[in-house]
Parts: C-alpha cells; structure tokens; sequence
C-alpha cells in the first residue's frame, strides 16, 4: 500500500466524520467502555465481558455506517444498533475461526514446553544434603 493511498483513505474517514459526527463519538466511547471495564478487574470482569460481547457486532455496523455515509445515504445511531445486532453472528464466528486454532497451538506449545520441563527435572539427580 502506498502513502498516496493512505492519505486517500484518512481524508475519506475524515470527511465521513464530518458528515456523521455521531460515527467517531460512538467509536471511541465503545473503545473507551471495553478498555476501562476490562481494566478494573474484580467485579468489573463481568461488566467488561459484556461490553466486549455488545461491541462485536459494532465493527461491522461501522463498516456499514462509513458505505452509508460515503454514499450520501442516512444512516441513523438506531440503524446502527440494528446493524449491530445483525452483524454479531458473523463476527462472532470470525472471531472464533481466527482466534481458536492459534489458542489450541498454543496451549499445545505450552504443555509440550511444561512437559519437558518437568521431564528434565523429574531426570537430574537428587543432590544430597550435607549433614554439619
């Protein structure tokens, strides 16, 4: 992707924003909500889990939000709840199909890592202690 291309993009977003003023306000209160209510641990977890679940379907309305608004077509705080709501499902399963396969290597890795470990140590000999 080159500079030119980049810039292209930016001044897009930013005269969407200047059309929709509701679509970067929305952006950042959800990324400010999921990032504090994950932060504060204890009770919060639950507060935070919900967040994060309520967004997932939000980063495909945002995509519809921008086509809107690119277009000239409305595109109210309401349809993008709806759109939210309709999205969920498909980022949902997105999610799961981009983050399991990694987690099962990973957690793989780490028991094979774990297993030498305590292979390794169960292997070495005891060392006696000096009686003085």
């Amino acid at each position: 992707m080159r500079l030119e291309e980049v810039r292209g993009d930016l001044a897009l977003g930013v005269r969407a924003w200047a059309r929709a003023a509701l679509l970067p306000i929305v952006t950042v209160l959800l990324a400010v909500a999921v990032t504090v209510s994950q932060g504060l641990g204890g009770g919060y977890v639950l507060a935070g889990l919900a967040v994060s679940v309520a967004t997932i379907g939000f980063y495909g309305a945002q995509r519809l939000w921008y086509a809107a608004v690119w277009r000239g077509r409305p595109f109210s705080l309401e349809d993008a709840v709806d759109a939210s709501r309709r999205m969920f499902g498909r980022f949902f399963r997105t999610g799961v199909l981009v983050l399991v396969p990694p987690s099962i290597v990973a957690m793989g890795a780490t028991a094979a890592y774990y297993l030498r470990l305590v292979s390794a140590a169960s292997s070495a000999p005891m060392r006696r202690r000096s009686s003085a």
